[in-house]
């Protein structure tokens, strides 16, 4: 805090306390938003290169780690058949993950904060869910930062009950995957994918 931070008290939106506490926080934004884990050790150069992604391309999610999302027969498939992102060209099937650590533009901004706190009801438990759809609907898309994803190392001791195992293990995010992505949002994402 003597370097300049600011720590403003919260309720708690879960996962999403990472985002809406922000955006509830003002009418406009200045800059991007950058997020980042709380139980992650990041290199003194993460938020660096975060930066320089979004002065490449200011109108996109830019982010360490994404998945690409694969779309079946007119539905989204199962979170975990999800493979690896492997470039670093902005798409509306890359699906950034958080984890790594993502830098949001002030477009998108703007889109969550009009969308209000729907996200409780449909996917209260995954956050990046709710960002990839908003972006999608935005018309904004994302990109990983180098064409190989980035997992940075945990906090020691900080795992146990951690999202990974109710979201990823238990399938909880296909659930909310349901609940968050309309017909119009998975059409659309079919249609991308078979270009």
């Amino acid at each position: 805090m003597e370097r300049g931070a600011e720590v403003h008290l919260s309720p708690n939106f879960g996962p999403h306390t990472k985002y809406y506490p922000y955006l509830l926080s003002a009418d406009t934004f200045g800059s991007p938003l950058v997020t980042a884990d709380d139980d992650l050790l990041y290199g003194k150069w993460w938020l660096e290169g975060l930066l320089r992604a979004h002065r490449e391309d200011p109108e996109a999610v830019s982010c360490y780690r994404a998945h690409r999302m694969k779309i079946e027969n007119g539905t989204i498939a199962p979170y975990q058949t999800w493979g690896p992102c492997s470039s670093t060209n902005p798409s509306f099937l890359h699906f950034a993950t958080g984890v790594s650590g993502c830098i949001y533009p002030l477009r998108l901004l703007h889109s969550l904060k009009d969308a209000g706190s729907e996200f409780m009801r449909v996917c209260p438990k995954a956050d990046d869910l709710w960002l990839h759809v908003n972006a999608l609907r935005a018309g904004i898309k994302s990109r990983q930062v180098w064409s190989r994803p980035l997992r940075f190392p945990f906090v020691p001791g900080t795992q146990s009950g951690g999202l990974y195992h109710s979201n990823v293990i238990l399938a909880r995010n296909d659930e909310q995957i349901r609940d968050t992505y309309t017909a119009s949002d998975i059409a659309q994402l079919e249609e991308i994918s078979r270009r």
